[in-house]
């Protein structure tokens, strides 16, 4: 019994003596999967993140492909440029090129991306207008901005406020008619571009009592 606890005890300390130390490369990888989307008529850039591998980095494009026109790659991996997307357009696409890491032990990661262009998003501005009751109202209550032009204006739901009674938004975003009660009202207005998109946003009309001069004397003629 005495041998076999030496025995044992020489087992524990030869296994606790014979630890081995393992190390886990990090693989380089790409962790952004696609582009963020560029807006027509403006300039930005962006840098693909990228970890592991051993640093530094270097970058290229794969053969065979091509940034589109209008952009181009920094020496860090920027890709940076701009475009105009063409009249009536929403969106573009380009071809797909391949992007490339390659660290300072050669060993290489790729992706596939594309550039995507928008438009900017459609914006209103509503205005204060002022009329007169029983008096022709003819008053911008609305202009637009971005997106893609020409724009047209009209009334929002019932629920978002009706213009008031007597009155209509046409589609030149102006407030239109005779109006025939008077107080001031809020009141939903909407414009749409030409692919559609669409804002909506409150406009404030006042609607003026007439103005009632009365002149004194004798009046001297014929009716």
């Amino acid at each position: 019994m005495k041998n076999a606890c030496i025995v044992l005890l020489a087992s524990i300390l030869i296994i606790s003596g014979c630890t081995t130390k393992t190390t886990t490369d990090s693989t380089l990888q790409i962790n952004s999967k696609e582009l963020p989307q560029w807006i027509s008529g403006g300039t930005a850039t962006y840098k693909p993140e990228v970890t592991g591998g051993k640093p530094p980095y270097s970058f290229s494009i794969g053969e065979g492909t091509s940034l589109p026109s209008g952009f181009n790659m920094g020496p860090d991996g920027t890709i940076g440029g701009g475009g105009t997307l063409a009249p009536g357009s929403s969106k573009s696409i380009s071809q797909p090129f391949t992007f490339v890491v390659t660290d300072s032990a050669g060993n290489t990661a790729k992706i596939s991306y594309t550039v995507v262009i928008t438009e900017p998003p459609i914006g209103i501005f509503p205005q204060e207008v002022r009329c007169t009751v029983n008096q022709n109202c003819n008053e911008v209550i609305a202009t637009a901005t971005r997106g893609a032009p020409p724009y047209t204006f009209q009334s929002d739901t019932f629920r978002e406020g009706a213009p008031p009674f007597g009155t209509i938004i046409d589609v030149n975003g102006r407030l239109t008619g005779t109006p025939t009660r008077t107080g001031e009202y809020t009141v939903g207005v909407c414009v749409k571009d030409t692919v559609a998109n669409s804002k909506c946003g409150h406009a404030t009309v006042t609607i003026a009592e007439e103005n009632s001069n009365t002149i004194n004397g004798t009046w001297i003629g014929s009716y």
